[in-house]
């Protein structure tokens, strides 16, 4: 809901005799304050201090004008000679109405802006206190008027209304100053005191030029500075560019690298694998002898369960895979010497005896008794089998299994 509040105070009480109606209010709506100005802006029937005649049928014509809220915009100027007639404008008309004596008034929306503001000022100040009617006159008429001649406006568009120091029509205006007490104002003046604004206002150019060409220097300076950044933002775009091209480019090698690397890896690690493979089987040939026999299938199994952590250490992994697999074949040779009451066993693959002969005897079920279970040919069975699982020097020879590979068999898998 618009509330409404005078805001003009003890300007619109001196004025009151002069000019009632001219006044500015604020209007709150929704929280958001707004200042309108209200004042009569053309008299009906009234020869106008340019010699112009406002009929009362025109006083009608521009109040339905600006009624009508048709283009153009009713605006309102700072004055009418303003440079830039866009940033003059320091409000707008929004309606208009005639009292009865046929006189126009109007009401115009002031705007938030700094002009606007001093426009303000000045009014409550009482040192603006004259609006000016601005139109275009479409067809006028040469006419008598009280005995003189006239311009009488038969058909015109106003435009807007602005605010001035010196209104055409009297009475437009917050007082009734006319253009005769204005030039009888100026003509009163004392020479001396004329020359003594101009020398001030000279001064105050002087010091405007001062100020100007300081700011010229310094938009100069900024200007330079400006392009030196710009260059050295180029360089580095330059630099950049480079930069970015070089990394693709050992982006590209070390992908390739890596790729050559990964191979060669995988070729060294293939031929590891395939060197202990070899080496596996080179141990598994030292008990040929032993090939019928089910003490070989745990010597095959213990040398082809050997594993090895892989790593990019090949040689460390080759030596340790050796290791290993010496570990067994040492370990599964002390326990056949065991196993043979005589000590007389055939020689593993590879091994020599003091003689330098290289031939090889069979254990035979005879000669290993009842602790040669281990060495039986494959395909046969003691069938005492039962009694010798219990045998005291059985017990021993399958903890001496156990101790020197690592690898625990049962009883029954010797029956």
């Amino acid at each position: 809901m618009a509330t409404t509040k005078d805001i003009t105070g003890i300007i619109a009480e001196e004025l009151t005799a002069i000019n009632p109606e001219f006044v500015i209010q604020e209007e709150e709506v929704d929280g958001v304050k707004k200042a309108y100005i209200t004042g009569r802006f053309i008299r009906s029937d009234f020869v106008s201090s340019n010699g112009i005649l406002y009929p009362a049928e025109i006083v009608d014509a521009f109040v339905n004008q600006i009624n009508s809220n048709q283009p153009p915009l009713k605006t309102m100027l700072t004055n009418h000679f303003a440079p830039d007639k866009t940033l003059a404008i320091v409000g707008k008309v929004v309606s208009a109405w005639k009292d009865a004596a046929g006189d126009g008034f109007f009401k115009g929306l002031l705007a938030d802006t700094v002009a606007a503001e001093e426009i303000k000022k000045l009014v409550r100040g009482t040192f603006l206190e004259n609006i000016s009617l601005r139109a275009r006159p479409i067809r006028v008429k040469e006419e008598k008027h009280n005995g003189k001649d006239v311009l009488a406006v038969k058909d015109a568009e106003i435009l807007g209304i602005d605010f001035t120091p010196m209104p055409g029509i009297a009475g437009a205006s917050i007082d009734a100053l006319t253009y005769e007490e204005l030039l009888k104002e100026v003509t009163d003046m004392n020479i001396e005191e004329l020359k003594t604004q101009l020398s001030e206002l000279k001064e105050s150019l002087n010091a405007r030029d001062s100020q100007i060409a300081s700011l010229q220097g310094e938009l100069a300076t900024a200007k330079n500075d400006i392009k030196d950044k710009e260059k050295a933002i180029s360089t580095m775009e330059e630099e950049k560019t480079a930069l970015s091209a070089k990394v693709a480019e050992l982006t590209e090698e070390v992908q390739s690298k890596t790729t050559a690397l990964k191979e060669s890896e995988d070729k060294v690690s293939a031929f590891v694998s395939n060197l202990i493979q070899e080496a596996k089987t080179e141990a598994l040939a030292k008990f040929e002898a032993f090939k019928d026999k089910k003490i070989y299938t745990f010597i095959e199994g213990a040398i082809n369960g050997v594993t090895v952590e892989s790593t990019t250490e090949f040689s460390s992994v080759l030596e340790e895979a050796r290791a290993k697999l010496s570990g067994i074949v040492t370990n599964f040779t002390e326990m056949l010497e065991e196993l043979t009451p005589s000590g007389d066993i055939p020689p593993v693959s590879g091994d020599t005896n003091d003689t330098g002969d290289t031939g090889s005897t069979t254990v035979t079920e005879q000669e290993l008794g009842a602790t040669a279970e281990p060495v039986l040919p494959k395909g046969t069975k003691d069938k005492s089998s039962a009694t010798s699982v219990s045998n005291p020097a059985m017990k021993d020879i399958l903890e001496s299994i156990k101790q020197h590979t690592g690898v625990e068999i049962a009883p029954e898998d010797l029956g």
